[in-house]
């Protein structure tokens, strides 16, 4: 039951960090 998630890095302008972003397949 594992799901395949990959995970980006991306720079979030409005809270001026950068985040983890998963999208799932």
């Amino acid at each position: 039951m594992a799901q395949k998630m990959t995970g980006a890095l991306v720079f979030d302008e409005r809270t001026d960090r950068y985040d983890i972003r998963f999208d799932l397949a």
